[in-house]
């Protein structure tokens, strides 16, 4: 039985309220995100063969920033533990949305090729919020593994095989 992420906080012994809050939101733009991604791979698979190099190129961009992704939730579920400050997960961060535009870029170039995707406004559309990370920093750390797994379940990529 699934348990919501504000449950699990008041369950982990923390003040649901702006915690809770601040949490969900960045959780709900997160789940946003990987929603525009599975859309654009589940479009990629199926319009454009995979032998074409757009595929090919969108499906290493995916992976890539699936990895920089999952990275980034777990320096966030050690950060308390192994020293790791905010500065160091919002970097992380950066990285994580620098190649989310890439692959969003890759994925549109791949479906229309005379797509310009320099004036679409990708960059903004796919920021990691930065509230996850001070969110992060406020849950006790001996609570913060049963939010960080909610986080986790509710808004990681899934493989591009998976499609």
């Amino acid at each position: 039985m699934a348990v919501s992420l504000t449950a699990s906080l008041f369950l982990a012994g923390c003040n649901p309220t702006q915690l809770a809050n601040d949490l969900s939101t960045a959780v709900n733009q997160l789940m946003q995100d990987k929603i525009t991604a599975e859309a654009l791979v589940q479009d990629v698979k199926k319009s454009v063969p995979a032998s074409d190099p757009g595929y090919i190129d969108t499906e290493r961009a995916y992976v890539d920033a699936a990895a920089a992704y999952d990275g980034l939730l777990s320096a966030a579920a050690v950060a308390g533990n192994r020293g790791r400050s905010e500065e160091t997960l919002n970097a992380l961060a950066t990285d994580v949305e620098t190649k989310r535009v890439l692959f969003i870029r890759k994925a549109v170039r791949a479906l229309d090729p005379s797509a310009d995707t320099r004036s679409f406004p990708i960059t903004s559309a796919t920021m990691i919020p930065r509230s996850l990370t001070k969110a992060i920093f406020q849950v006790p750390q001996r609570r913060r593994a049963v939010a960080l797994k909610e986080v986790r379940r509710q808004s990681s990529w899934r493989s591009w095989d998976s499609y």
